[in-house]
């Protein structure tokens, strides 16, 4: 893949600068990672919206600014969902067993209400996820109650690579994984963005490029 032209500007006076590449055919650009999920264009006010103040350091380049595929909201408690249902439908087959089905659309409201309650708070968790690649660093942020902040400078990035099991496989998403000298396995991710491989060609290619700097993160 050809490395795209960056386009560079400054993002508000704090003197950070936030460049993204230009869609150019098939290449990569922060635009086009999918439906949605990355940021186009990461003024200051994109940035605020989603990573906490002072993370971005003066000068410091935002190369992607990403966030999950909306489809995280759903494919994340994918499992819970299902335990649900199950568990709703053995209570049902019980109940038209036992009383004739007296208490099947309670049961049925109560799972119908947990569901969507599980549905919402991934939603929260959606909101909350940012996931960001700068000249420096990757940044992972994370939390809705306790706010998570994953950072790792390029130099330390040992192994990036997509993992795509078959829920993200049907759906065109996938999760980069990050392995960091001085671990013996993976250490942050990138859940179920759009365009994997793509995101990932465009992190190695920084590691490539801006990794020999160093950094003390």
């Amino acid at each position: 893949m050809i490395a795209p032209r960056l386009d560079e500007r400054r993002v508000g006076g704090g003197g950070r600068s936030a460049r993204h590449p230009e869609p150019v055919g098939d290449r990569m650009s922060a635009e086009a990672v999918g439906d949605g999920e990355a940021l186009a264009q990461p003024t200051e006010a994109r940035l605020a919206a989603v990573v906490p103040e002072g993370l971005i350091e003066g000068g410091e380049t935002v190369i992607l600014l990403l966030k999950p595929s909306l489809w995280f909201v759903v494919l994340a408690p994918l499992g819970t969902i299902a335990a649900i249902v199950a568990i709703t439908a053995l209570l049902a087959t019980g109940d038209a067993l036992l009383t004739g089905g007296v208490y099947s659309d309670e049961a049925a409201l109560a799972a119908a209400g947990v569901v969507s309650l599980r549905v919402f708070w991934q939603f929260l968790e959606w909101l909350s996820r940012a996931y960001v690649l700068t000249d420096r660093r990757i940044i992972r942020v994370r939390g809705v109650l306790t706010v998570q902040v994953f950072e790792c400078s390029l130099g330390r990035v040992q192994h990036s690579e997509v993992v795509r099991i078959l829920r993200e496989q049907l759906f065109g998403l996938g999760t980069v994984t990050f392995s960091t000298a001085g671990t013996g396995g993976i250490e942050a991710a990138w859940e179920m963005v759009g365009r994997p491989f793509d995101v990932q060609q465009e992190v190695a290619r920084a590691v490539r490029r801006y990794g020999g700097r160093g950094g003390g993160v």
